[in-house]
């Protein structure tokens, strides 16, 4: 994965995340209805991390700066939050290794509660999977 393709499926999984409600917030507890909050914090963190990256530097070497974090980092960050997004039913497995090959995050297909629409918000309840009225506590 380029970083031009680590960037798209960061924002692509941000904008999905946001659609469903969630916010931004660093909490480490292992409640499972804060996980994607958090998940959502990192994915804005690595964002940061990215930006601040020139163009045409890969992903080898020194720290950008001493708060921020180098693309390895980024990287591991990306495979935990896709570790969340498969426990919890977000994507799976083959579609986030669509999303890592080609830097897209796209819809999900006929049928599935979570199907995402590039140009509409994604539907289903992201924790449960089941109720898209689900009243999960901190939606």
């Amino acid at each position: 994965m380029n970083l031009d393709k680590l960037r798209n499926v960061t924002a692509g999984y941000q904008r999905h995340l946001s659609d469903e409600g969630f916010h931004s917030v660093m909490d480490n507890s292992a409640q499972p209805y804060k996980m994607l909050d958090h998940c959502a914090w990192m994915l804005q963190e690595m964002d940061h991390w990215l930006q601040a990256r020139p163009e045409g530097e890969h992903g080898r070497g020194p720290y950008i700066d001493p708060d921020q974090g180098t693309i390895e980092k980024a990287m591991r960050w990306l495979g935990f939050v896709q570790g969340i997004f498969c426990a919890q039913g977000v994507f799976t497995i083959d579609e986030m290794r669509d999303h890592n090959r080609t830097g897209l995050v796209g819809s999900k297909g006929p049928g599935n509660p979570f199907a995402y629409q590039p140009d509409g918000p994604a539907t289903g309840c992201l924790v449960c999977g089941h109720d898209p009225n689900c009243k999960t506590p901190n939606r």
